[in-house]
Order: C-alpha cells, then sequence, then structure tokens
C-alpha cells in the first residue's frame, strides 16, 4: 500500500474516472451554455473594432526612448 492515497471520491469502484469528471448524486444541472451540447459555450459580445488609439494604447507610464535613457555615475 501506497503512502499516498489518490484524492479520488469512492476509489474502490470498478471503473477507473476522474473525480473532477463526476460532479456526484444530488449535484445541480450545468448552467446554461455548459455540458455537452455540441454548441460553443456562451460568449459576450464584442464592439466592432478597437477602443485603443492607433499609435498604441493611452498608458499612465510612458516606455522612454532607449536613446534618451542614460546611466551616469553619481546619479
Amino acid at each position: 500500500m501506497s503512502m499516498w492515497e489518490p484524492m479520488t471520491p469512492n476509489r474502490y469502484r470498478p471503473d477507473d474516472e476522474i473525480a473532477a469528471a463526476d460532479p456526484g448524486t444530488g449535484a445541480p444541472p450545468p448552467a446554461e451554455g455548459f455540458g455537452v451540447g455540441g454548441e460553443e459555450p456562451d460568449r459576450p459580445e464584442q464592439a466592432e473594432g478597437s477602443p485603443a488609439a492607433p499609435d498604441g494604447p493611452e498608458t499612465v507610464f510612458r516606455t522612454p526612448d532607449p536613446a534618451d535613457v542614460r546611466r551616469e555615475p553619481g546619479t
């Protein structure tokens, strides 16, 4: 016997299954858009185009130009 026990419920069952795949008896049905239905999951509608500015997103911190960055001794 191993010192580590598998973390699956009812581990002595004859069929070998994954614990997360079996919600167990009395579990509520899955929410709409989940489960095996042959459909793609529901996704939120996205607005057309990107809200970002044409030259990139506006951020609080502007990345400095490498030509402007210097390392001077004593500063």
